[in-house]
């Protein structure tokens, strides 16, 4: 979800766990499905335990999930980008058109790991203007 609609207002959990440390990184691929979501579930808990990162990660189409015994990171449903993006330290995410624009909008450094169509466009387009690194297979 890009734009929030005007009578929106984020989940309790969401704005307490904001509250409660510092910035986190947002990780979430939108509408992809993919192949293995389990997968990439597992890659997400182990690129947060080395990070030692805070992380909200949106479960979107593939059904990515969390564990309740995780303080240092919150699963969420769809929240409008342009809401929270802009609270966020980094954002990892698809390469999506809107989802890309909403991270550049948000001046927070974007991640991208594309699934394909013109995902891995953007990917180096926004190498190419250096505000983000190589895309991540």
């Amino acid at each position: 979800m890009l734009n929030q609609p005007q009578s929106w207002q984020p989940p309790a959990a969401l704005c307490d766990f904001l509250a409660a440390g510092p910035p986190p990184v947002y990780i979430g691929f939108g509408s992809m499905a993919g192949t293995d979501f389990d997968r990439l579930t597992r890659i997400v808990f182990q690129a947060q335990r080395i990070s030692g990162q805070r992380v909200i990660l949106q479960r979107g189409w593939g059904g990515l999930s969390g564990r309740d015994d995780m303080n240092d990171m919150l699963v969420i449903d769809a929240v409008p980008h342009d809401w929270l993006f802009p609270q966020m330290a980094a954002v990892v995410h698809h390469g999506g058109a809107g989802t890309t624009a909403a991270g550049l909008h948000a001046g927070v450094p974007s991640i991208i790991m594309p699934f394909g169509f013109d995902q891995p466009f953007w990917g180096a387009r926004l190498q190419h203007l250096g505000v983000s690194p190589a895309t991540l297979p």
